[in-house]
């Protein structure tokens, strides 16, 4: 279920993104549901988690890699070092919160 609402919220922030970037101004209107309904699969991720951790670190891992298809996929914009270096940190504090127990 984590990975669900994980996934429910990266895809909200990834259709808000891609509606501000490809239009290029912030609309109220659309923008204020999806931000309730990415807070509510948030909220909902955290609840069905047994280690906040765990959940922060896969939503993020999730966005990022998101943020990373969505830019370079459909945008066509070229990768950045910085996003690449936030993912390999996500990927290594995953691998440390699995280890370090």
């Amino acid at each position: 279920m984590i990975v669900l609402w994980a996934a429910l919220s990266t895809v909200g922030v990834l259709f808000t993104e891609y509606l501000f970037r490809a239009s290029g101004e912030w609309r109220w209107e659309i923008t204020l549901p999806l931000a309730v309904l990415i807070n509510f699969c948030v909220f909902k991720m955290l609840n069905v988690s047994s280690s906040w951790m765990g959940a922060i670190i896969l939503f993020s891992l999730m966005t990022q890699v998101g943020r990373l298809g969505l830019g370079y996929l459909v945008l066509h914009e070229p990768m950045t070092k910085g996003l690449l270096a936030g993912i390999m940190l996500l990927l290594a504090a995953n691998v440390v919160r699995s280890v370090w127990r």
